[in-house]
């Protein structure tokens, strides 16, 4: 417990957001204040904040705490998140809230920030408000050889998520054409390559995908063991555990529609030590 008076002039230390209950010395109101990000509070911001509560100049801060982990799904926020392939971001927004900051999520798209914008008009609010909670945004990250970026090189991740890759639209193929799933296949490989090589001890590698014809001819598994990965885990996935994720068309026509995912998986990857 800490406690200091409205002339103290030492600073508190919010790492990662904490809950700081104020009481107001005049009419002993005791207030909850919360916050989601790290940063430095001195008097004079407490004072502010105390004010627009209502209060007045001489209050007391009587507790403070740090903020518990915050949970969705399989996913926390102490974790050190990748999101490769980001549609409008509407995925890592919903962490991001559930978490209640994005101070380890790092979120990228493929293109830069002008043709997001054009893309997927949706994408605004979420790049406000992952902005708002500390999200790492970066652009123009190419999955083929996002392991060698000058900033990402230098970085290792507990989950690096792909959500329902695919290399595109071309008029004249099928999802079902040879030369079409062979597009996704190198898309996928290249995705577990570089994944493989960015995380840290214990880290695993998730991708969402369908299993269904003609997807399964992809063969994810095979191309994740080829980048030295193996299958920890494959369970069903469910957007109703998501709230506001709405999955995007990458790209082509139409690419502020949704597409069909039909009933999707969420493979778990880890690194498998006995192929290094």
């Amino acid at each position: 417990m800490r406690l200091f008076g409205g002339s103290d002039e030492r600073l508190f230390m919010m790492m990662g957001g904490a809950k700081v209950e104020v009481m107001d010395m005049e009419s002993e109101k005791k207030t909850i204040i919360e916050w989601f990000w790290c940063f430095q509070l001195s008097n004079d911001d407490l004072t502010m904040i105390q004010r627009r509560y209502g209060g007045s100049d001489n209050f007391l801060v009587v507790s403070w705490s740090d903020r518990k982990e915050g949970w969705i799904d399989c996913y926390n926020s102490s974790q050190k998140i990748l999101l490769v392939g980001e549609g409008d971001f509407s995925f890592s927004a919903c962490l991001a809230r559930a978490f209640g900051t994005a101070k380890n999520m790092v979120a990228t798209w493929y293109l830069d920030e002008d043709c997001l914008v054009i893309n997927h008009q949706t994408s605004l609010s979420h790049l406000e408000e992952l902005g708002r909670l500390g999200c790492v945004l970066m652009y123009q990250i190419d999955v083929h050889k996002m392991h060698t970026h000058p900033i990402l090189k230098g970085m290792k991740f507990d989950i690096i998520i792909f959500n329902f890759p695919h290399a595109g639209h071309i008029c004249y193929l099928r999802e079902h054409d040879t030369e079409l799933i062979q597009k996704h296949k190198e898309l996928v490989g290249a995705y577990f390559r570089n994944a493989s090589k960015m995380l840290s001890e214990g880290g695993e590698v998730h991708i969402r995908h369908r299993d269904d014809s003609p997807y399964d001819r992809w063969d994810i598994v095979s191309l994740a063991v080829e980048a030295g990965l193996k299958l920890k885990e494959k369970v069903r996935f469910s957007e109703s555990e998501y709230p506001g994720y709405i999955q995007r068309r990458g790209g082509g026509i139409k690419t502020d529609d949704t597409f069909p995912i039909g009933s999707p998986f969420t493979f778990k990857f880890a690194l498998d030590y006995t192929r290094r």
